[in-house]
Protein backbone atom coordinates (compact mmCIF):
# COMPACT_ATOMS: atom_id res chain seq x y z
CA UNK A 1 0.00 0.00 0.00
CA UNK A 2 2.96 2.49 0.71
CA UNK A 3 3.27 2.08 -3.25
CA UNK A 4 0.06 4.14 -3.53
CA UNK A 5 1.12 6.61 -0.92
CA UNK A 6 4.47 7.34 -2.50
CA UNK A 7 3.36 7.39 -6.09
CA UNK A 8 3.52 10.65 -8.13
CA UNK A 9 4.49 13.78 -5.32
CA UNK A 10 4.58 12.02 -2.23
CA UNK A 11 2.89 13.78 0.93
CA UNK A 12 3.20 10.89 3.53
CA UNK A 13 1.85 12.20 6.98
CA UNK A 14 1.73 7.87 7.56
CA UNK A 15 2.75 4.88 6.58
CA UNK A 16 1.40 1.35 6.53
CA UNK A 17 3.26 -1.45 7.60
CA UNK A 18 3.15 -5.00 8.70
CA UNK A 19 2.59 -5.43 12.56
CA UNK A 20 5.50 -7.26 13.88
CA UNK A 21 5.28 -9.13 16.64
CA UNK A 22 2.71 -8.39 19.93
CA UNK A 23 1.82 -4.86 20.93
CA UNK A 24 2.76 -4.97 24.88
CA UNK A 25 1.10 -3.14 27.80
CA UNK A 26 4.54 -1.62 28.66
CA UNK A 27 2.68 1.97 30.14
CA UNK A 28 1.68 2.36 33.35
CA UNK A 29 -2.21 3.06 31.98
CA UNK A 30 -2.06 0.34 29.87
CA UNK A 31 -1.53 -2.50 32.50
CA UNK A 32 -3.68 -5.24 32.53
CA UNK A 33 -3.87 -4.92 27.87
CA UNK A 34 -3.95 -8.50 26.09
CA UNK A 35 -0.98 -8.75 23.92
CA UNK A 36 -2.26 -8.75 20.55
CA UNK A 37 -0.82 -8.06 16.83
CA UNK A 38 -3.25 -6.46 14.27
CA UNK A 39 -2.18 -7.11 10.93
CA UNK A 40 -1.41 -3.75 9.72
CA UNK A 41 -0.04 -0.91 11.68
CA UNK A 42 -0.60 2.91 10.61
CA UNK A 43 1.56 4.83 12.19
CA UNK A 44 2.62 8.27 11.94
CA UNK A 45 5.49 9.11 9.59
CA UNK A 46 8.85 9.89 11.35
CA UNK A 47 7.54 6.41 13.94
CA UNK A 48 8.98 3.28 13.68
CA UNK A 49 6.38 1.01 14.19
CA UNK A 50 8.43 -2.04 13.39
CA UNK A 51 10.68 -1.50 17.07
CA UNK A 52 7.70 0.54 18.94
CA UNK A 53 5.00 -1.80 20.39
CA UNK A 54 3.12 0.96 22.22
CA UNK A 55 -0.56 1.70 20.87
CA UNK A 56 -0.16 5.38 20.95
CA UNK A 57 2.42 5.16 18.24
CA UNK A 58 -0.66 3.96 15.80
CA UNK A 59 -2.51 6.28 14.00
CA UNK A 60 -5.46 3.77 12.68
CA UNK A 61 -5.17 -0.07 12.25
CA UNK A 62 -5.98 -2.73 9.68
CA UNK A 63 -6.83 -6.47 9.53
CA UNK A 64 -6.69 -8.99 6.85
CA UNK A 65 -8.61 -12.17 6.31
CA UNK A 66 -8.20 -14.77 3.62
CA UNK A 67 -11.30 -15.40 2.57
CA UNK A 68 -14.21 -13.00 0.84
CA UNK A 69 -16.62 -15.23 3.55
CA UNK A 70 -14.87 -13.91 6.90
CA UNK A 71 -16.21 -9.90 6.04
CA UNK A 72 -18.14 -7.98 8.53
CA UNK A 73 -21.36 -9.04 7.26
CA UNK A 74 -23.04 -11.68 9.19
CA UNK A 75 -23.97 -14.69 7.73
CA UNK A 76 -26.92 -14.94 10.22
CA UNK A 77 -29.53 -12.91 11.47
CA UNK A 78 -28.11 -11.83 15.07
CA UNK A 79 -24.83 -13.04 14.93
CA UNK A 80 -21.77 -11.08 14.77
CA UNK A 81 -18.53 -12.32 12.52
CA UNK A 82 -15.12 -12.71 14.40
CA UNK A 83 -13.10 -10.14 12.40
CA UNK A 84 -15.88 -7.82 13.36
CA UNK A 85 -15.54 -8.66 17.44
CA UNK A 86 -11.39 -8.76 16.53
CA UNK A 87 -11.22 -5.21 15.25
CA UNK A 88 -13.76 -3.94 18.09
CA UNK A 89 -10.98 -5.43 20.62
CA UNK A 90 -8.15 -3.41 18.63
CA UNK A 91 -10.37 -0.76 18.55
CA UNK A 92 -11.09 -0.97 22.32
CA UNK A 93 -7.45 -1.15 23.46
CA UNK A 94 -6.07 2.09 20.56
CA UNK A 95 -8.83 4.70 22.43
CA UNK A 96 -7.55 3.54 26.00
CA UNK A 97 -4.17 3.78 25.36
CA UNK A 98 -4.62 7.31 23.25
CA UNK A 99 -7.91 8.49 25.37
CA UNK A 100 -8.03 11.69 23.96
CA UNK A 101 -9.58 10.05 20.60
CA UNK A 102 -12.64 10.68 20.04
CA UNK A 103 -12.96 7.51 17.16
CA UNK A 104 -11.08 5.49 15.42
CA UNK A 105 -10.58 3.97 12.10
CA UNK A 106 -9.92 0.64 10.96
CA UNK A 107 -9.47 -0.62 7.30
CA UNK A 108 -10.41 -4.29 6.98
CA UNK A 109 -10.12 -6.68 4.20
CA UNK A 110 -10.91 -9.74 3.37
CA UNK A 111 -10.25 -12.01 0.87
CA UNK A 112 -10.33 -9.15 -2.75
CA UNK A 113 -12.66 -7.21 -0.71
CA UNK A 114 -12.37 -4.34 1.83
CA UNK A 115 -14.54 -1.81 3.74
CA UNK A 116 -13.46 0.58 6.75
CA UNK A 117 -14.89 1.16 10.26
CA UNK A 118 -15.44 3.84 11.95
CA UNK A 119 -15.42 2.71 15.83
CA UNK A 120 -16.61 4.99 18.52
CA UNK A 121 -18.40 5.32 21.85
CA UNK A 122 -21.99 4.24 20.70
CA UNK A 123 -21.17 1.25 17.70
CA UNK A 124 -19.43 0.48 14.96
CA UNK A 125 -20.01 2.38 11.63
CA UNK A 126 -19.31 0.19 8.30
CA UNK A 127 -19.00 1.66 4.96
CA UNK A 128 -19.85 -0.34 1.96
CA UNK A 129 -18.05 -3.44 0.91
CA UNK A 130 -15.95 -3.34 -2.25
CA UNK A 131 -13.96 -5.77 -4.33
CA UNK A 132 -10.28 -4.11 -4.67
CA UNK A 133 -9.87 -5.15 -8.39
CA UNK A 134 -13.28 -3.90 -9.59
CA UNK A 135 -13.36 -0.65 -7.58
CA UNK A 136 -9.88 -0.51 -7.51
CA UNK A 137 -10.01 3.42 -7.58
CA UNK A 138 -11.07 3.60 -4.45
CA UNK A 139 -9.51 1.25 -2.91
CA UNK A 140 -6.44 4.05 -3.83
CA UNK A 141 -8.19 7.05 -2.70
CA UNK A 142 -9.09 5.20 0.97
CA UNK A 143 -5.07 4.24 1.23
CA UNK A 144 -4.30 8.06 -0.40
CA UNK A 145 -6.51 9.49 2.34
CA UNK A 146 -5.47 7.67 5.35
CA UNK A 147 -1.76 8.53 4.40
CA UNK A 148 -1.50 11.41 2.82
CA UNK A 149 -4.71 13.44 3.54
CA UNK A 150 -6.50 13.01 6.61
CA UNK A 151 -5.29 15.44 9.39
CA UNK A 152 -5.04 13.44 13.30
CA UNK A 153 -8.41 15.38 14.41
CA UNK A 154 -9.87 13.70 10.99
CA UNK A 155 -9.10 10.42 12.29
CA UNK A 156 -10.53 11.06 15.90
CA UNK A 157 -8.31 13.20 17.76
CA UNK A 158 -10.65 15.78 20.01
CA UNK A 159 -10.27 19.23 18.28
CA UNK A 160 -9.86 20.83 21.68
CA UNK A 161 -6.59 19.01 22.54
CA UNK A 162 -2.93 19.95 21.19
CA UNK A 163 -0.62 17.03 22.00
CA UNK A 164 3.02 18.09 22.68
CA UNK A 165 5.99 17.11 20.88
CA UNK A 166 8.60 15.43 23.30
CA UNK A 167 10.40 18.99 23.75
CA UNK A 168 7.68 20.68 24.10
CA UNK A 169 6.32 18.60 26.96
CA UNK A 170 10.04 18.43 28.49
CA UNK A 171 10.27 22.73 28.19
CA UNK A 172 6.52 22.74 29.47
CA UNK A 173 6.64 20.15 32.39
CA UNK A 174 10.29 20.28 33.41
CA UNK A 175 10.20 16.21 33.08
CA UNK A 176 13.32 14.59 32.55
CA UNK A 177 13.53 12.69 28.87
CA UNK A 178 14.08 9.13 30.17
CA UNK A 179 10.69 9.39 32.70
CA UNK A 180 8.82 11.34 29.93
CA UNK A 181 4.88 10.73 29.02
CA UNK A 182 3.78 13.37 26.21
CA UNK A 183 2.00 16.08 27.70
CA UNK A 184 -1.68 17.63 26.35
CA UNK A 185 -2.68 21.12 26.27
CA UNK A 186 -6.60 20.60 26.99
CA UNK A 187 -9.41 23.47 26.62
CA UNK A 188 -11.81 23.22 29.75
CA UNK A 189 -13.89 26.18 31.17
CA UNK A 190 -12.18 28.58 29.10
CA UNK A 191 -9.16 27.76 30.93
CA UNK A 192 -6.31 25.96 29.13
CA UNK A 193 -4.61 22.98 31.25
CA UNK A 194 -1.67 21.09 30.74
CA UNK A 195 -2.09 17.10 31.86
CA UNK A 196 0.93 15.80 34.01
CA UNK A 197 2.58 12.08 33.09
CA UNK A 198 0.26 9.48 31.77
CA UNK A 199 -3.47 8.74 32.79
CA UNK A 200 -4.41 8.04 36.55
CA UNK A 201 -6.99 6.15 34.76
CA UNK A 202 -8.47 5.21 30.66
CA UNK A 203 -11.43 3.26 30.69
CA UNK A 204 -10.51 -0.26 28.43
CA UNK A 205 -14.74 0.28 27.53
CA UNK A 206 -15.11 0.39 23.60
CA UNK A 207 -18.65 1.46 24.22
CA UNK A 208 -20.00 3.56 27.61
CA UNK A 209 -18.86 6.42 29.16
CA UNK A 210 -15.13 6.04 28.11
CA UNK A 211 -13.78 7.45 31.04
CA UNK A 212 -10.25 9.06 31.81
CA UNK A 213 -9.06 10.94 34.11
CA UNK A 214 -5.57 12.83 34.41
CA UNK A 215 -3.33 15.11 36.61
CA UNK A 216 -3.40 18.45 35.34
CA UNK A 217 -1.71 21.98 35.97
CA UNK A 218 -3.40 25.18 34.33
CA UNK A 219 -1.13 26.74 31.61
CA UNK A 220 -0.49 30.48 31.74
CA UNK A 221 0.57 32.89 29.53
CA UNK A 222 2.95 36.29 30.64
CA UNK A 223 2.63 39.19 28.75
CA UNK A 224 5.05 37.94 25.80
CA UNK A 225 2.51 34.94 25.51
CA UNK A 226 5.42 32.25 26.98
CA UNK A 227 3.68 29.39 28.75
CA UNK A 228 4.09 28.46 31.97
CA UNK A 229 2.00 25.81 34.64
CA UNK A 230 0.80 26.55 37.58
CA UNK A 231 2.01 25.03 40.57
CA UNK A 232 -1.47 23.62 42.05
CA UNK A 233 -2.18 20.32 40.53
CA UNK A 234 -5.81 19.50 39.82
CA UNK A 235 -8.00 16.73 38.94
CA UNK A 236 -9.40 16.29 34.92
CA UNK A 237 -12.22 13.74 34.19
CA UNK A 238 -13.54 13.31 30.83
CA UNK A 239 -16.35 11.20 30.01
CA UNK A 240 -19.11 10.45 27.69
CA UNK A 241 -22.52 11.24 29.47
CA UNK A 242 -26.31 10.73 27.81
CA UNK A 243 -27.52 13.45 26.29
CA UNK A 244 -31.22 12.33 28.50
CA UNK A 245 -28.96 13.07 31.95
CA UNK A 246 -28.20 16.28 33.84
CA UNK A 247 -24.63 16.64 33.11
CA UNK A 248 -22.21 16.08 36.18
CA UNK A 249 -21.15 20.09 35.94
CA UNK A 250 -24.92 20.92 36.61
CA UNK A 251 -25.15 18.56 39.35
CA UNK A 252 -21.82 19.78 41.08
CA UNK A 253 -22.74 23.84 40.57
CA UNK A 254 -26.20 23.15 42.57
CA UNK A 255 -24.14 22.02 45.77
CA UNK A 256 -24.08 24.87 48.20
CA UNK A 257 -20.56 25.39 49.89
CA UNK A 258 -18.88 24.04 51.55
CA UNK A 259 -18.58 20.96 50.36
CA UNK A 260 -19.35 17.78 52.21
CA UNK A 261 -17.09 15.45 53.05
CA UNK A 262 -16.67 12.53 50.30
CA UNK A 263 -17.95 14.66 47.44
CA UNK A 264 -14.69 15.93 44.87
CA UNK A 265 -14.38 20.14 45.14
CA UNK A 266 -15.55 21.14 41.71
CA UNK A 267 -13.21 23.90 39.45
CA UNK A 268 -14.90 23.97 35.85
CA UNK A 269 -16.26 22.25 33.29
CA UNK A 270 -18.72 21.48 31.22
CA UNK A 271 -19.88 20.25 28.00
CA UNK A 272 -17.19 20.01 25.43
CA UNK A 273 -17.56 21.61 21.86
CA UNK A 274 -16.31 22.33 18.83
CA UNK A 275 -14.00 25.17 18.86
CA UNK A 276 -15.44 27.92 16.89
CA UNK A 277 -19.15 26.68 15.60
CA UNK A 278 -19.71 26.11 19.46
CA UNK A 279 -22.13 22.95 18.87
CA UNK A 280 -21.28 19.92 21.54
CA UNK A 281 -18.93 17.13 20.82
CA UNK A 282 -21.75 14.10 20.47
CA UNK A 283 -21.45 11.06 18.56
CA UNK A 284 -24.07 12.25 16.42
CA UNK A 285 -22.37 15.46 15.55
CA UNK A 286 -19.31 13.59 15.11
CA UNK A 287 -21.04 10.64 12.19
CA UNK A 288 -23.00 13.86 10.22
CA UNK A 289 -22.20 17.01 8.59
CA UNK A 290 -25.06 18.23 9.92
CA UNK A 291 -24.43 19.40 13.59
CA UNK A 292 -26.91 20.19 16.06
CA UNK A 293 -27.33 21.68 19.39
CA UNK A 294 -28.52 19.24 22.25
CA UNK A 295 -31.77 21.09 22.18
CA UNK A 296 -33.06 19.47 18.64
CA UNK A 297 -30.82 16.60 18.95
CA UNK A 298 -31.35 13.02 18.95
CA UNK A 299 -30.56 10.79 22.27
CA UNK A 300 -26.63 10.87 21.62
CA UNK A 301 -23.48 10.45 24.00
CA UNK A 302 -21.99 13.90 25.06
CA UNK A 303 -18.41 14.69 25.16
CA UNK A 304 -18.29 16.11 29.08
CA UNK A 305 -14.92 16.92 31.05
CA UNK A 306 -14.49 18.54 34.53
CA UNK A 307 -11.71 19.70 36.47
CA UNK A 308 -11.92 19.35 40.36
CA UNK A 309 -9.83 20.41 43.02
CA UNK A 310 -9.52 17.07 45.04
CA UNK A 311 -6.56 15.69 44.18
CA UNK A 312 -5.59 11.65 45.50
CA UNK A 313 -4.97 8.50 45.35
CA UNK A 314 -7.01 5.93 43.57
CA UNK A 315 -8.40 3.52 46.04
CA UNK A 316 -6.29 0.23 45.52
CA UNK A 317 -2.87 2.30 46.46
CA UNK A 318 -4.42 2.14 49.92
CA UNK A 319 -1.67 2.09 52.77
CA UNK A 320 -3.73 -0.06 54.96
CA UNK A 321 -6.69 -0.89 55.84
CA UNK A 322 -7.58 1.26 58.21
CA UNK A 323 -7.01 4.03 55.07
CA UNK A 324 -9.14 1.99 52.56
CA UNK A 325 -11.94 1.77 55.35
CA UNK A 326 -11.47 5.16 55.16
CA UNK A 327 -11.97 6.11 52.07
CA UNK A 328 -15.57 3.69 51.68
CA UNK A 329 -16.57 5.76 55.08
CA UNK A 330 -16.25 9.09 52.92
CA UNK A 331 -17.75 7.64 49.73
CA UNK A 332 -20.49 6.60 51.94
CA UNK A 333 -21.00 9.91 53.71
CA UNK A 334 -20.64 11.91 50.64
CA UNK A 335 -23.90 9.54 48.69
CA UNK A 336 -25.80 10.18 51.89
CA UNK A 337 -25.81 13.74 51.81
CA UNK A 338 -26.17 13.92 47.45
CA UNK A 339 -29.38 11.13 48.31
CA UNK A 340 -30.68 13.53 51.26
CA UNK A 341 -30.14 16.61 49.65
CA UNK A 342 -31.54 15.46 46.18
CA UNK A 343 -28.87 16.59 43.86
CA UNK A 344 -29.84 13.37 41.98
CA UNK A 345 -25.31 12.57 41.73
CA UNK A 346 -26.04 9.10 42.07
CA UNK A 347 -24.21 8.59 38.13
CA UNK A 348 -21.51 9.80 39.96
CA UNK A 349 -21.14 7.18 42.75
CA UNK A 350 -22.16 4.27 39.94
CA UNK A 351 -20.09 2.29 38.42
CA UNK A 352 -19.28 4.40 35.72
CA UNK A 353 -17.90 7.30 38.06
CA UNK A 354 -15.67 8.22 40.34
CA UNK A 355 -15.73 7.46 44.65
CA UNK A 356 -14.35 10.40 46.47
CA UNK A 357 -12.69 9.46 49.12
CA UNK A 358 -10.45 10.28 52.35
CA UNK A 359 -6.65 9.78 53.95
CA UNK A 360 -5.65 9.02 57.42
CA UNK A 361 -2.70 11.70 56.50
CA UNK A 362 -3.13 15.37 56.73
CA UNK A 363 -0.39 15.63 54.01
CA UNK A 364 -3.01 14.04 51.34
CA UNK A 365 -6.51 15.53 50.58
CA UNK A 366 -9.82 13.55 49.63
CA UNK A 367 -8.61 11.61 46.25
CA UNK A 368 -11.08 10.74 43.59
CA UNK A 369 -11.01 7.15 42.48
CA UNK A 370 -12.36 6.45 39.02
CA UNK A 371 -14.09 3.00 38.74
CA UNK A 372 -14.07 2.92 34.95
Amino acid sequence: MNHITQFGEPNELRKFEKTKGMLKADEPHTFGFPSVSPDMTISPEGVDAARSKKWRDRDAFGEVKPSNKQGPKPALPGSIPPIVTQCADYARLFMSARPFMLFCIGILIFGTQFCVGIFDRDGITFSPIHDMFKDTEILVRVVHSLACQLSIEELGLDPTVKVLTDKETEELTKQRAKDMYPSALVSCGGREWCTIGCPIWSSLSLLGRGTNVWRVRECVRDNNHRRSLAQDVKIMKTAWRSSARTSESDIYMSIPDPYPKGVAAFECGGDVKFPLVGFPITVQNLRNKDRQDLSTATLTPVLHRLILRTVGRPMWEYMSEKDLLIGFRDAIRGRCFIIGGRYHLTQCFSAQGPLCCGHTSPRHQRRQCPTN
